[in-house]
């Protein structure tokens, strides 16, 4: 078990081009499917395009550059391919020597209902 399985937040350990290295058991929870089912893979998988478009015009050379980025929303797909809002946050750190790239998510279902209703009224 990894330490980030710990975590009660969505977890994605990457490469500095995207390919992922660790998914914790909160981000699994939501997405399905194992670990090893995902490592190696892009993480652009979990984005819808629109948000993979943002992520890799926008939001990858800002990280490259400034090491890490905050309180950014996008969407990822669930196991079903439905749309989740999420903030997420990134940081570059070392792992076993080399760049790595932590990124949590804050999963925003709850206020984003709360969001519409208030809109609705």
């Amino acid at each position: 078990m990894s330490p980030l399985d710990l975590l009660p937040t969505p977890v994605l350990v990457t490469g500095s081009m995207g390919r992922i290295l660790s998914v914790n058991r909160s981000l699994l929870a939501q997405i399905s499917g194992t670990e090893s089912d995902w490592l190696g893979c892009s993480m652009d998988t979990f984005f819808p395009a629109s948000c993979r478009i943002l992520l890799q015009t926008h939001i990858w050379p800002l990280l490259l550059h400034e090491g890490r980025i905050q309180d950014v929303y996008l969407l990822i797909h669930d196991a079903s391919k439905n749309a989740i809002p999420v903030l997420v946050n990134c940081q570059r750190q070392l792992l076993n020597g080399s760049e790595a790239y932590y990124w949590v998510f804050a999963v925003m279902l709850d206020r984003t209902r709360f969001e519409q209703a208030l809109i609705r009224q």
